[in-house]
């Protein structure tokens, strides 16, 4: 089974990282911030 990988470069909405972060942890996703 393939991961998924979400990045966010220079995400600018605390609350929506959050939501992205949350969602990967419940999902087994890898989440990966750039700058």
């Amino acid at each position: 089974m393939a991961k998924l990988n979400i990045v966010m470069v220079e995400p600018e909405i605390p609350q929506n990282t959050g939501n992205v972060a949350r969602t990967c942890a419940a999902t087994g996703a890898r989440l990966h911030l750039v700058g």
